[in-house]
């Protein structure tokens, strides 16, 4: 028994006023014997094998919530919460530990508990991943073994490993800043819980390869001018270039073929959207914001025209 276990006991039995109570069991049960919710408000399961690799690893961190079936036939419990780790246990043949919910007495409780289960979860930011891969590798585990806890891929890690050599500045401008009340308010209502302008992580790991001074320059540009990833990566690229660490990027031509390949496809297909308006529907478009408005995206539109144009002119002039 634990000193905490015999404390609470001592604490419990002595003016007879709880001062610790008993909230739920954990049990372990047959997963065969767990029939799901039919109810469940989530329909689609995705990374159930890198999951059971995780479980496979280091257990299963967290119970499942279950009620218990009186007459439930085939079924011992149904799922109130956890199916994703309820498939993971079956498909590896494992137990699944289960915490028993005496207070769900009927489908609409049980719907409730499984709805507010799935919402309001907040996702791990790319630093805090980073951090404990960093924390497992100093421990001395292997990339492999860090994989396997995480379930996720070798190159998975070393992405986030490699987060580590950014400049601590850029590293904070990786973690989701929460929208303020005032924020919030100022969207109508929409922003409500959103987080505010972060960098991306793909340019994250494009900043990994620039002196640190230099990241943190280029991470300033990207933040201050709030630049979408297409332009950040444009810019880092563009200064990756520039520096010596631009010779020794990876370059593969067939894949840049591709990206330019669906650029120009995608781009013919958003323009069409409004080639194809009728010229008093498209009016109506035009006239919904202010001259200076329309006129900066005129400009905008020209110079894209130009640089296409420049573009199109350098394929037809390579020759096989």
């Amino acid at each position: 028994m634990s000193a905490f276990v015999r404390n609470v006991a001592s604490v419990n039995s002595k003016n007879g006023k709880p001062k610790f109570q008993e909230c739920g069991k954990v049990f372990l049960l047959d997963p065969n014997r767990v029939r799901p919710f039919p109810d469940q408000i989530r329909k689609r399961f995705r990374g159930i094998p890198e999951l059971a690799q995780s479980i496979k690893a280091v257990g299963q961190t967290t119970p499942i919530k279950v009620r218990l079936l009186e007459d439930g036939g085939d079924f011992d419990a149904e799922l109130v919460d956890g199916e994703r780790r309820l498939r993971a246990c079956l498909s590896i043949s494992r137990h699944v530990k289960a915490i028993v919910d005496d207070d769900i007495t009927s489908v609409e409780i049980q719907y409730e508990h499984c709805v507010a289960a799935n919402f309001g979860k907040q996702d791990h930011d790319p630093i805090e991943i980073a951090d404990a891969v960093s924390r497992f590798r100093a421990q001395g585990k292997t990339i492999e073994e860090i994989a396997d806890l995480f379930g996720k891929s070798i190159t998975w890690v070393s992405q986030y490993l490699s987060l580590k050599k950014l400049a601590p500045a850029v590293q904070q401008m990786l973690v989701p800043q929460e929208a303020s009340v005032e924020d919030a308010a100022n969207s109508n209502g929409s922003g409500l819980g959103r987080d505010r302008l972060s960098l991306p992580f793909s340019i994250g790991l494009l900043l990994v390869r620039l002196a640190q001074d230099v990241q943190v320059n280029v991470a300033n540009k990207i933040m201050g001018d709030k630049m979408s990833a297409t332009g950040a990566r444009r810019l880092v690229l563009s200064t990756l270039r520039d520096t010596d660490v631009g010779t020794k990027r990876r370059f593969r031509p067939i894949e840049e073929w591709r990206s330019l390949e669906k650029l120009a496809a995608q781009t013919k297909e958003r323009f069409g959207v409004f080639l194809d308006m009728q010229m008093g529907e498209f009016a109506q478009v035009i006239k919904a914001t202010t001259p200076a408005n329309r006129g900066a995206v005129e400009e905008a539109l020209r110079n894209l025209a130009a640089e296409i144009a420049q573009l199109a002119d350098s394929v037809k002039a390579i020759k096989k």
